[in-house]
């Protein structure tokens, strides 16, 4: 446990937990099982049949958070005790606040290339974050959301709605209504979840994405007022539903409004690419080229370009 600082947002917390167990940085490829709860700042790494059960309940207890320049991930087979974990399952934050005591030691940047199989939990908060204000998020592939979710089953907020003092993204900046962030090639399968909570949407959605497709999901929520989807705050896009009996539904957002898909069975949700090219404060590269040849990797031989 860290103590308060006296520095930014001591006031947030009386005590707070970094939240991380093993803090590598800058490693070889490597494979972890059974105890990890954090994984950071690596190229290559993965984790498999990890059980998390707190038996202290404390904010920010993420399970598997990924912060900036992580790439090449496997992730598998996790399983979170009523209560466990009490934020969000799976992070992937490419941005965040740096300043907070839970997120000290970590950096933001892109992240690329991650495959997550199997999150189960019987009450967690969230099941999958993906964070991204100015970095990318790339290349996610995800398949087994089972269980109960006290706010989203998928979170692409932007870190509005944190802390005062800790958000990315001021309510007086143009790209807080118009779109921020970049997420692409993301695909997200057999979601079946239990909404314990009253929010805006399941699966929340208020970044800009292209090809971000969910596939499968089946919702049984306990307040039947939560939308399975709803999209706002973003670039123009085009939403395509296909519900349960195959029929196809498709939106249109502008630059103003929002999509609301009510609570139901999907076969399939699409999000194609919005009219707006990707541009971000700092030069991040060719985002593809972080998913070359993932053998090379596990074989010890990264690559250095």
């Amino acid at each position: 446990m860290r103590k308060r600082s006296k520095g930014t947002h001591r006031a947030l917390y009386e005590t707070s937990y970094s939240v991380v167990s093993l803090d590598p940085y800058k490693v070889k490829p490597q494979g972890v099982g059974q105890i990890a709860r954090d994984f950071k700042t690596k190229f290559g790494f993965g984790g498999d049949g990890i059980w998390f059960d707190s038996t202290e309940i404390r904010l920010d207890q993420d399970g598997i958070h990924l912060a900036g320049e992580c790439f090449h991930g496997r992730i598998s087979n996790l399983k979170g005790s009523y209560g466990s974990p009490n934020d969000d399952f799976v992070a992937i934050n490419a941005d965040d606040c740096l300043t907070r005591l839970q997120n000290l030691d970590l950096i933001n940047g892109a992240i690329g290339d991650i495959v997550i199989e199997g999150l189960r939990s019987e009450y967690c908060h969230s099941f999958l974050r993906l964070l991204s204000v100015d970095h990318p998020v790339t290349d996610v592939k995800a398949k087994g959301l089972h269980g109960g979710c006290k706010a989203f089953a998928i979170n692409l907020d932007g870190a509005r709605y944190c802390k005062v003092g800790t958000r990315l993204i001021k309510r007086t900046e143009k790209r807080y209504y118009r779109g921020s962030g970049a997420v692409e090639g993301v695909k997200v399968e057999d979601v079946k979840v239990i909404s314990l909570g009253k929010q805006r949407g399941l699966i929340l959605v208020e970044t800009d994405v292209r090809d971000f497709v969910v596939e499968g999901l089946e919702i049984a929520p306990l307040y039947t007022s939560t939308p399975a989807l709803a999209l706002r705050y973003t670039a123009p896009c085009t939403v395509t539903a296909t519900d349960a009996d195959g029929r196809a539904l498709l939106y249109r957002k502008g630059k103003r409004g929002k999509v609301i898909l009510p609570s139901a069975a999907y076969r399939k949700i699409e999000i194609e690419k919005s009219d707006r090219r990707f541009t971000f404060p700092l030069d991040t590269g060719d985002c593809p080229r972080y998913n070359e040849n993932i053998d090379i990797l596990w074989a010890g031989k990264p690559d250095r370009r």
